[in-house]
């Protein structure tokens, strides 16, 4: 294919390159060496080249998840995600588990206890997740020395979590939720006296939007969605 606006030819060699170029994911004591560029362009360019299957492999692997965190860039993966989801209908179903998956363990994620957390909280899905059979057949390829350790047990819920995502910025109560007229952002008003911009398809913290003295219990955008007006039991607006 035709190369993608700013793709270079070192990029091209991304795909071949290893996702780790020294240690292992799965070593606890930090001694992993990742390979940033891999990380950080190989899906892009995928989901610009609309080439489906690459980009939904590498979104889905439990090593690229991990690597994406181990790297900071776990709101990245989310944004990769929502994009591969907009260009690969076909994989929607796929993609969509994936990213209420990721929404609903992102402070997990974010702080892993052990590198192989991601792994864990994926067999605790259930039976008919797409995403663990998926893991569970890419296991069964490997060598078992060269397999995540993980934990499983038959008690497990095998009903599918409706949450799609958990978003904890405010330090107190949560009074009151709007979302924009585009849906790209949402914003909180809280007992700890703030209002909180989040854009809704990461996760991330926007905006944070101060000067009340006590806790704010309304919030509202105008319909063209540029301002965000706010109540509060300071008696002011």
């Amino acid at each position: 294919p035709n190369f993608c606006p700013g793709e270079t030819a070192g990029d091209r060699m991304v795909p071949s390159q290893p996702l780790v170029l020294q240690g292992s994911l799965k070593d606890g004591r930090g001694r992993c060496v990742i390979n940033l560029r891999r990380v950080g362009a190989l899906v892009p360019y995928a989901i610009k080249g609309r080439l489906e299957g690459p980009a939904v492999k590498e979104l889905i692997s439990v090593e690229y998840i991990t690597a994406k965190f181990v790297s900071g860039m776990g709101s990245l993966l989310l944004t990769e995600v929502v994009d591969a989801m907009n260009t690969f209908p076909d994989s929607g179903a796929v993609l969509l588990e994936l990213h209420s998956f990721l929404g609903r363990h992102m402070t997990l994620l974010r702080h892993p206890v052990t590198p192989g957390l991601a792994a864990q909280l994926l067999v605790q899905e259930p039976d008919a997740s797409k995403l663990l059979r998926r893991f569970r057949h890419a296991e069964a390829a490997r060598p078992e020395e060269e397999r995540w350790g993980v934990l499983e047990w038959d008690q497990r819920p095998q009903e599918f979590d409706p949450l799609l995502m958990t978003v904890r910025e405010h330090d107190l109560d949560v009074n009151c939720v709007a979302m924009s007229p585009s849906g790209t952002f949402f914003a909180s008003g809280g007992g700890d006296k703030s209002v909180k911009i989040v854009r809704i398809s990461t996760g991330d913290l926007f905006m944070i939007l101060a000067g009340h003295t006590d806790a704010v219990n309304a919030v509202v955008y105008t319909p063209d969605g540029r301002r965000v007006v706010s109540g509060s039991l300071d008696k002011l607006v």
